[in-house]
């Protein structure tokens, strides 16, 4: 019996994303924290930037470690995906 190489690819294919699928629905969700170190300085009008590709990035809305909610501390208490 002579198979047709696009009809096994096909076969390959939805056999993956059923298991996709099924392993997304199966698996318990695990938020973790993860940090990202920046070389922060202040510029003449007081405000926080760091210099991202050669281009300064002022940072604006800086939200405190300990009142954010994408901290491992409350990372781990949630059901849910965080919102961002």
């Amino acid at each position: 019996m002579r198979y047709n190489n696009n009809s096994v690819a096909l076969l390959i294919f939805v056999i993956g994303i059923f298991t996709a699928v099924f392993v997304s629905n199966s698996v318990d969700k695990t938020w973790l924290e993860q940090s990202y170190l920046y070389d922060v300085y202040q510029i003449d009008s007081g405000e926080s930037a760091y210099k991202f590709k050669g281009k300064e990035v002022i940072i604006s809305g800086a939200i405190p470690y300990h009142e954010s909610i994408l901290n491992q501390q409350h990372l781990n208490g949630i059901t849910a995906a965080p919102t961002l």
